[in-house]
């Protein structure tokens, strides 16, 4: 599709959804009204988006979904309403995000997601509401972001995070608000740290289990800061 897309109306679906071959969006996407969707999505082409996206409602997914190829987005996302996911979320393929993201709403995940493959980021994402995770969050690729991270809003994580793959972080890192973290934490790959990471908030762990490999973080990026004084 090359033109641009405008719904004002709400959305709501019932039933699946099945896509089995490639989807490519070149033009612009808004979105003025909510979108329901309680059955299951399953996605087995590429998901390519050249245009920017901009979602003024809310946005509840009650079933599950299954993407199995990989997803590139070019353009800029925005999202200015509330998002609630309750399904199980499963991404097989790679995911590479180009352009600039911002959500002004909250996020509430209350399922399980599993991500396969690799994660890139190269622009910068800005997150002003509130962050509630209480299903577990596994993540069996790498993880590369380029850009800065800038959390405005509180995050609450209630359910366990396990990462396999390696993350690397070429740019900054800004927390506002406060964290609290109810779940197990573990990290089985190697955590590369390039830019600055600030904490506004406060940090909360209630009955936390961290890998140990968390906890030579701290060793890490003193380290890292002692090097940096040492070549200027």
């Amino acid at each position: 599709m090359y033109g641009n897309i405008a719904l004002y109306g709400n959305i709501a679906v019932y039933g699946n959804i099945a896509v089995y071959g490639n989807i490519a969006l070149y033009g612009n996407i808004a979105l003025y009204g909510n979108i329901a969707v309680y059955g299951n999505i399953a996605l087995y082409g590429n998901i390519a988006l050249y245009g920017n996206i901009a979602l003024y409602g809310n946005i509840a997914l009650y079933g599950n979904i299954a993407v199995y190829e990989n997803i590139a987005v070019y353009g800029n996302i925005a999202v200015y309403g509330n998002i609630a996911l309750y399904g199980n979320k499963a991404v097989y393929g790679n995911i590479a995000l180009y352009g600039n993201i911002a959500l002004y709403g909250n996020i509430a995940l209350y399922e399980n997601i599993a991500l396969y493959g690799n994660i890139a980021l190269y622009g910068n994402i800005a997150v002003y509401g509130n962050i509630a995770l209480y299903g577990n969050i596994a993540l069996y690729g790498n993880i590369a972001v380029y850009g800065n991270i800038a959390l405005h809003g509180n995050i609450a994580l209630y359910g366990n995070i396990a990462l396999y793959g390696n993350i690397a972080l070429h740019g900054n890192i800004a927390v506002y608000g406060n964290i609290a973290l109810y779940g197990n934490i573990a990290l089985y790959g190697n955590i590369a740290l390039y830019g600055n990471i600030a904490l506004y908030g406060n940090i909360a762990l209630y009955d936390c289990k961290i890998d140990y490999i968390l906890i030579c973080l701290d060793y890490i990026c003193s380290i890292s800061s002692l090097l940096r004084r040492h070549r200027h």
